[in-house]
């Protein structure tokens, strides 16, 4: 039947796993089962060192790391990456820790450069002009 499906068709149709409680899909058993034994609704078991963000798996905690300290700067009281040192050492002096100085006149959002909120009101608030 396959073989006929492929032949005349030229598509062959794999079967999809679906997960009952959040609906994603897997292509084999083995995967759904372990994403309802170690994933689906439960809490994060293993979080990163740096941006402290969380998983499931201790594998992918592992890639996430690898993928995140292969190039760049941490800022280590944040978590924020940055590929220059410069654009690091700005951050620690300007912004990290520190409320925004300049704030969005037609929203709650605030920034640490004027730069940031102009672009900001460009490209969220067409309509607004800058005061």
């Amino acid at each position: 039947m396959t073989f006929h499906v492929y032949n005349k068709h030229g598509v062959i149709k794999r079967r999809r796993y679906t997960c009952s409680t959040c609906q994603r899909t897997y292509s084999n058993r083995q995967n759904l089962n372990r994403h309802v034994k170690y994933e689906c609704g439960k809490p994060p078991s293993f979080k990163c060192q740096f941006c402290h963000k969380g998983f499931t798996q201790n594998h992918a905690l592992k890639v996430h790391v690898f993928k995140s300290t292969e190039e760049g700067h941490y800022c280590y009281s944040c978590g924020r990456k940055y590929k220059y040192k410069k654009h690091l050492n700005r951050h620690v002096r300007y912004e990290c820790g520190k409320a925004p100085s300049f704030l969005c006149p037609h929203c709650p959002k605030g920034f640490s450069r004027k730069q940031s909120l102009t672009f900001h009101v460009f490209s969220k608030h067409k309509d607004f002009k800058m005061l």
